[in-house]
């Protein structure tokens, strides 16, 4: 068998045979078609509202290796921390901790001041120590200032200098200085009573009372640091039984620390065997020594490609011929009562037969004997006619046979209770249609009754476990329990009557 051979039948048998790897899925993500509008953008998005990824983000840092946080509504115990100065570590190096030598702000409280700054007088001294010659001569004729020293015109002719001659003044220029506040606590107006008598009337609160404020508002605060969680290993508890503790003997993945490794792998060789067309073609044949490698015999389908076709059929026409070649004569257009007649009609007529003509059975019960009589209600005779079964079996149908017990099922009474409620109809279904065994050749289900075709009885019920018992037209029964059996079983009696 030629390779081509081989893959025709290969093919043929399973004509759905995945040949073509080039477009298997390579499992990478760029290879993924259809991906979603959110996800095609490679970002995992973080949205929960307000689109903030780290505002449920707490930054919480330790110094020791411990942090104990116990939420409590919004606030967090963070009794990690002493809440001593003197534990705080990572202090600035240059952080000021004696407020005794801050400046004061005083002229008197400086040090080091220059010499020339230093008898508390602003001596001008440029050099050749004349205050005169910076001053400038300034001469006016016309309103116009000449400053010589500089070359510079000044026209000083538009304002007079006087006050009310200022334009834009500030709508709330304060022109009244005599109401200005002089910054006395006994010129402020307005003081609330409780300042007005000058005492700071600030409530000492007792150690005693401080816990009881901090406890008040902070009820699970952990005021206990010896028992909290020394973040050591060895300090945990529940640590989980098969914990691999060991890593040192975790398989690190190279096929040489494997172990128990069957002798047909331990050479690391790959011994397949590669067989030869010849051997390929020998195995399909032996497993599939009906297979159709030829499909060039195959039927196509097609009527004229048929061989062994009948003669009458080989002329391509349906012949129809029954001695008198008429293809209407065997149809009936009608076949009907007609007054006291019945007639049938077709192409060559109408045939009719009297009714009156035609033999009924017009036999009684009591007439039609029984092919087999048995003695149906046991009394000793046999009942020969259908009649004399029909009287005899009747009395027992309509009573007995109509009456059953449903299958038994467990009602939990381990507890009191009110309204409690069983389908009694679902169980017999349930139970009929699943039996737990049958014999052998019966039926995998028994034959059931729907729900309306069934009256329901409790006959009798343990007084001293259930009251208030109704049950509904599908067969539900309402119940309630009322006390526990002596001996962890009570009875109850249920009947089931067809209509």
């Amino acid at each position: 068998m030629t390779d081509a051979q081989v893959a025709t039948a290969v093919n043929n048998e399973f004509p759905n045979l995945d040949t073509d790897s080039t477009d298997d899925f390579d499992g990478q993500w760029s290879s993924l078609t259809g991906v979603p509008a959110d996800f095609a953008d490679n970002v995992d998005n973080v949205d929960d509202a307000d689109n903030d990824p780290a505002n449920e983000l707490q930054a919480i840092t330790s110094t020791d290796g411990t942090v104990t946080v116990t939420p409590n509504g919004n606030d967090f115990d963070l009794s990690g921390f002493s809440g001593d100065f003197g534990d705080l570590t990572n202090l600035p190096a240059n952080l000021d901790l004696d407020a005794t030598d801050d400046f004061d702000g005083q002229w008197g409280s400086l040090t080091g001041v220059p010499a020339d700054f230093a008898d508390n007088v602003d001596n001008v001294d440029d050099a050749d120590n004349d205050p005169a010659n910076e001053l400038q001569t300034i001469t006016s004729t016309d309103g116009t200032v000449t400053v010589t020293p500089n070359g510079n015109d000044f026209d000083l002719s538009g304002f007079s200098g006087d006050f009310g001659d200022l334009t834009n003044v500030p709508a709330n220029l304060d022109l009244d200085s005599t109401d200005d506040f002089d910054g006395q606590w006994s010129s402020l107006t307005g003081i609330p009573a409780g300042f007005a008598d000058n005492i700071d009337n600030d409530t000492q609160l007792t150690d005693a009372q401080v816990a009881t404020a901090v406890n008040n508002e902070f009820p699970n605060l952990d005021t206990d640091s010896t028992d909290d969680f020394s973040g050591d290993f060895g300090d945990l508890t529940n640590i989980p039984a098969n914990l691999d503790l060991d890593a040192t003997d975790d398989f690190d993945g190279q096929w040489s620390s494997l172990t128990g490794i069957p002798a047909g792998f331990a050479d690391n060789i790959d011994n397949d065997t590669q067989l030869t067309d010849a051997q390929v073609a020998t195995a399909v044949n032996n497993e599939f020594p009906n297979l159709d490698t030829d499909s060039t015999d195959d039927f196509d389908g097609q009527w004229s490609s048929l061989s062994g076709v009948p003669a009458d059929f080989a002329d391509n026409v349906d012949n129809v011929d029954d001695a008198d070649a008429s293809v209407t004569n065997e149809i009936n257009t009608r076949f009907e009562v007609s007054g006291a007649n019945l007639e049938i009609e077709d192409s060559n007529g109408t045939l009719q037969v009297a009714l009156v003509d035609i033999d009924t059975d017009d036999q009684t019960a009591a007439q039609v004997n029984s092919d087999s009589p048995v003695d149906v209600d046991g009394d000793g005779n046999t009942e020969a006619t259908v009649e004399d079964v029909i009287q005899d079996i009747a009395p027992i149908t309509s009573k007995a046979a109509r009456i059953f017990y449903p299958p038994s099922i467990a009602i939990d009474a381990s507890s009191n209770g009110t309204g409690r409620t069983v389908d009694l109809y679902a169980q017999y279904v349930a139970q009929y249609g699943t039996p737990a065994v049958s014999s052998a050749g019966a039926p995998t289900a028994l034959p059931t009754y729907s729900a309306a075709e069934l009256y329901y009885y409790v006959t009798y019920a343990d007084p001293t476990v259930f009251d208030n018992m109704s049950i509904d037209a599908n067969g539900v029964l309402t119940y309630d329990i009322i006390g526990q059996p002596a001996d962890y079983n009570a009875l109850i009696n249920v009947v089931f009557v067809v209509k």
